[in-house]
């Protein structure tokens, strides 16, 4: 059976689950077998390992960074790179084996899809349009190598920051995409593998930094900066936005701190042992997840002590990566094992667990609204979970190697996943 030549517009499993019919604008309806997920996903091709994927709010763009420091942005349904963007901190090897890479995109795209704020290692970054929309090449040569925010309609450069000549280590971009804060790196000179980006933004990995430092925080439409931000000891190594986008939460190597965007006042401290290497607002905004290289747990704003400790028991206890569900009732946890636990956001403890894949689990992520959840291993596949029952619903197979990431796009019809053979796909969440 060949396959479609036009767009496939819709996908409807048969009564018994086995069967996919599909309907294309070629004017044909197709019937297949529903283990050959692979024939209904969009693949979007790099030339090295991809490590993360992030949708716009109405999925018109996608944004995609792989192992060498190229971004690239794509119109999902024509499967088409609309911009390539180059000098981001590129990734080595070793440190893919070592660590989970789900969040490591580096640029983010606002949520009306029309801005990317991309960071350069690079004193020189070039950007290519697609001839297809109309625009030339354009090329970049700052002194220095700023945070930058482009208009992607025009492929034009609208903002760089910071002028200082400090290095950045942390970046977040708000939910409603106004602003933007970034934690500084003690040096200039990039001498870490930067480990994750999502709503947290980009982490550092640099424990050699000593002394003051700052976060700031900018506005993505004037480009003018907001407030400094003054008080971290050492690199900021991780920044996030509450989902309100009324407070940031900032942390270096002795713990983190809240403040409020709109004044720049501290509102609260939190002490804790260990690098925290990620930090998350539950919704609500009453609390936030804080993950350490000792522990994961969830902190309350009001009294600024931890309130609950998660932990999970298996072949592996370490929880290296979290994921909060969207009514911010379970915590998923991933480990160095093949499982995956969801873990109750009141008592800390895993109340189901995932388990099904062959190797290694190396992502996780909620789906908005239907109750599902991803995972992605280094079996090659993305399963996806009903996190009620913690049962199978389907293993979407057509990745060849590793699979590093998995997202949902936030209007829910999409499922992305990035892999190291060298693509991203994107899963049509209907046909599940």
């Amino acid at each position: 059976m060949s396959g479609h030549t036009k767009k496939v517009y819709r996908a409807h499993f048969s009564p018994d689950g086995l069967r996919v019919a599909t309907a294309s604008e070629d004017g044909n309806v197709c019937l297949w077998d529903a283990a050959y997920m692979d024939y209904l996903s969009k693949v979007l091709k790099h030339d090295t390992v991809v490590l993360g994927i992030e949708l716009s709010e109405d999925s018109t763009h996608a944004v995609t960074r792989d192992r060498d420091g190229v971004a690239k942005v794509w119109d999902p349904e024509r499967e088409t790179a609309v911009g390539t963007f180059t000098g981001l901190p590129e990734v080595k090897d070793n440190d893919l084996r070592r660590q989970f890479t789900d969040e490591m995109l580096f640029a983010r795209l606002s949520p009306d899809g029309l801005k990317l704020v991309a960071f350069s290692e690079e004193s020189k970054a070039k950007v290519d349009r697609n001839s297809v929309l109309g625009f030339g090449g354009l090329k970049i040569d700052p002194p220095y190598a700023p945070l930058r925010v482009w208009n992607i309609e025009t492929a034009q450069l609208e903002h760089e920051f910071p002028k200082q000549n400090k290095g950045i280590a942390s970046v977040a971009l708000s939910p409603d995409g106004r602003l933007v804060a970034a934690g500084q790196h003690k040096e200039l000179r990039f001498t870490t593998v930067f480990r994750s980006w999502m709503k947290s933004g980009i982490h550092g990995n640099n424990e050699q930094a000593e002394g003051p430092t700052s976060v700031w925080l900018w506005n993505t439409e004037t480009g003018k900066e907001i407030h400094e931000l003054q008080g971290h000891e050492g690199t900021v190594q991780a920044v996030g936005f509450s989902n309100d986008s009324g407070y940031i939460i900032s942390a270096d190597r002795r713990g983190a701190r809240v403040w409020k965007s709109a004044s720049g006042e501290e509102v609260i401290r939190f002490e804790e042992s260990g690098h925290i290497q990620r930090v998350h607002f539950l919704p609500g905004d009453k609390e936030v997840l804080l993950a350490s290289s000792q522990r994961a747990g969830i902190w309350s704003l009001a009294t600024g002590v931890m309130r609950t400790r998660l932990s999970v028991r298996g072949p592996s206890n370490d929880i290296r990566h979290c994921a909060i569900s969207p009514n911010g009732k379970l915590v998923a946890c991933l480990t160095d094992s093949k499982n995956a636990y969801l873990c109750s956001r009141d008592t800390g403890e895993s109340v189901r667990e995932l388990h099904g894949h062959q190797s290694k689990v190396t992502a996780i992520a909620f789906h908005p609204s239907n109750g599902q959840i991803a995972t992605a291993s280094e079996d090659k596949t993305v399963k996806v979970w009903d996190a009620a029952s913690g049962e199978l619903i389907k293993t979407l197979t057509g990745h060849t190697q590793t699979v590093t990431s998995v997202a949902f796009s936030p209007d829910g019809h999409w499922l992305g996943s990035t892999s190291r053979d060298f693509t991203a796909r994107l899963w049509p969440v209907q046909a599940f």
